[in-house]
């Protein structure tokens, strides 16, 4: 056989070989339940013949599934949400709702599956109200600001909160007061800051609350009342409120290692141990004591060193004896927590070993590089062989290369 570039692993046949995989874990923030709009889009101001000239009037014409599409400009409304539609503005600075002073600014009710993103929202007594009928909705990419109480009511389940910057209110930034009617709720990737009380203030159960940067609120980042249970908070940045956080009831405030917890601005304590334990020399990323919360039983076991943020992996795929490897290397200045990595073989007839997953034991510090291998891999013909790897806070990444299988021969084909 002549190719070009055909460089030949022999691989060597073991008895006894461990073929079962291990999964990665689970992924951060639960999907919520999805619904297809594809209704008729209804715009509200720009200069288009029979456009609507205030946005409660284009809702009030719309139908289930129908898109409400704003251009940008100053509503002076007080908007009710009463049907499944998206709600979109043209851009969330420069499309503004102004209540002026005098009630809400968005309120949703008896409805299901609906998106706003794209708003400022000001100058309101409650900014934005999801009663107990709004499940499934997303609220995303939006800024709500200057309110006279809350920026963000919660009395919904199975909701989103995502990459909202809400700032400046009177009371809280996101709260929820009855656990009977807001429970289950992921509040994710927010940037909450300088409200006159909480960032967040829940009485609610079974929320997720990951990815938010909290900061400078006057009274708690965080406050969990005694009625919030099982709720999962990790991968925040707490940072600098009179007192970053406080917890009343039985909540999780780390994802485990290697996903570790959050960023506090008042932590104290050194890195210079790793693994689930801190007791392996040399640094993760992570604090080697936990963080207590001043309150009862409430800590953050894995307290992140730097606050948490986006980070990148880079890989080189390769062989070695009866499997395929990769080099993994974080070229990015944030830690990569949780890293994970699946190695797949397609085509060919695989008796054994199509697939291999895992994940690193401990979080990658900038500049850290790793190697993984796939299992014993027995077969036959030409296979691709694919690599994908990814963390918790860095985007996946795949790659792959041809090779062929002749059952205990793996020859990788690197050229031409």
């Amino acid at each position: 056989m002549h190719r070009k570039g055909l460089v030949i692993g022999i691989l060597i046949l073991m008895l006894g070989v461990n073929i079962g995989s291990t999964f990665a874990g689970d992924v951060d923030v639960k999907t919520m339940s999805s619904v297809g709009f594809d209704g008729n889009t209804l715009y509200v101001g720009g200069s288009g013949p029979n456009n609507y000239t205030s946005i409660q009037d284009a809702i009030d014409n719309a139908s289930d599934g129908d898109t409400v599409f704003v251009y940008n400009g100053t509503y002076h409304e007080n908007v009710v949400v009463n049907k499944t539609i998206n709600l979109f503005g043209e851009d969330r600075n420069s499309t503004v709702i102004d209540a002026q002073s005098s009630g809400n600014n968005i309120v949703v009710e008896n409805a299901y599956h609906v998106v706003i993103s794209g708003f400022t929202m000001q100058n309101a007594t409650f900014s934005l109200l999801l009663w107990n009928t709004c499940k499934y909705s997303s609220i995303h990419d939006n800024v709500i600001k200057n309110n006279m109480y809350d920026g963000i009511t919660l009395y919904c389940s199975y909701c989103i909160i995502r990459s909202n910057i809400i700032k400046n209110n009177g009371q809280s930034g996101i709260s929820c007061s009855n656990p009977t009617f807001g429970y289950s709720n992921n509040i994710c990737n927010n940037i909450i800051h300088n409200n006159n009380d909480d960032g967040i203030r829940l009485c609610s159960d079974g929320n997720n609350i990951v990815g938010n940067t909290i900061s400078e609120n006057n009274l708690y980042g965080i406050r969990l009342t005694n009625k919030s249970c099982n709720n999962s908070l990790y991968h925040n940045n707490i940072i600098n409120n009179t007192q970053n956080a406080y917890d009343e009831c039985n909540n999780t405030w780390d994802n485990g290692y290697p996903s570790c917890g959050n960023y506090w601005s008042d932590y104290s304590g050194v890195d210079n141990y790793s693994g689930p334990n801190q007791n392996i020399l040399g640094p993760d990323g992570v604090g080697d004591i936990p963080y207590d919360l001043p309150c009862e039983y409430a800590t953050d076991r894995y307290p992140l060193m730097e606050p948490y943020g986006m980070t990148k992996l880079t890989m080189s795929i390769g062989a070695g004896l009866l499997k395929s490897s990769a080099s993994i290397k974080n070229i990015g200045n944030k830690t990569a927590f949780n890293v994970q990595w699946k190695i797949t073989f397609e085509g060919g007839f695989i008796l054994i070993g199509r697939n291999s997953s895992g994940t690193i034991q401990r979080p990658l510090l900038p500049g850290e590089e790793t190697s993984i291998s796939s299992r014993f891999v027995l077969g036959f013909g030409r296979i691709t062989i694919t690599v994908a790897v990814w963390a918790d806070n860095a985007p996946k990444l795949s790659g792959t290369i041809e090779g062929i299988l002749l059952l205990f021969f793996l020859m990788i084909i690197v050229g031409g």
